[in-house]
């Protein structure tokens, strides 16, 4: 399905005539039509043991409409640690670095070094577009079982 053109600037991608043109202010000189989408998040509550390992945790995003996502979120029970990957990419969000001691090829986060809190949530320089799923690995610091909530805030798109 072709992308509608720009209301404003009929898919021409600037407005009025040399030598006064410029960029179109509402699709940003793409010719497009900008979707605002729809204020959405997305979820993940559940329950790790006591020092689980890796457990794995996904979110599948809604008729499989992108998701634009532009803040985190999350409270526990305990301190945990996690990596977070963009299914449709395989892209790791935290630059896939390795860590020697650990063994892995990518290294996992500390929840309080990327979330934030409903009062502050972490939000992103430059939001990201996931396609299909964000899967998640956790890993428990606490040695108790910990409860864990997560919210990616952003805007839903349409197809």
């Amino acid at each position: 399905m072709a992308e509608p053109i720009c209301s404003v600037c009929k898919g021409q991608k600037y407005i009025g005539t040399a030598p006064n043109a410029q960029v179109c202010p509402v699709c940003g000189g793409t010719g497009k039509e900008f979707d605002a989408g729809v204020t959405w998040d997305l979820t993940l509550d559940f329950t790790i043991n006591a020092n689980a390992v890796g457990v794995g945790a996904q979110i599948t995003l809604i008729d499989n409409r992108p998701f634009r996502m532009v803040y985190a979120k999350a409270s526990s029970t305990g301190v945990f640690t996690f990596t977070m990957t963009d299914a449709s990419s395989q892209r790791n969000m935290f630059g896939g670095l390795s860590t020697a001691a650990a063994g892995t090829q990518t290294a996992a986060m500390h929840r309080d070094n990327f979330f934030g809190t409903a009062q502050l949530p972490y939000r992103l320089v430059t939001p990201y577009v996931f396609n299909k799923q964000v899967l998640f690995s956790l890993t428990d610091l606490s040695g108790a079982q910990n409860r864990i909530f997560i919210a990616l805030g952003g805007v839903l798109l349409s197809q």
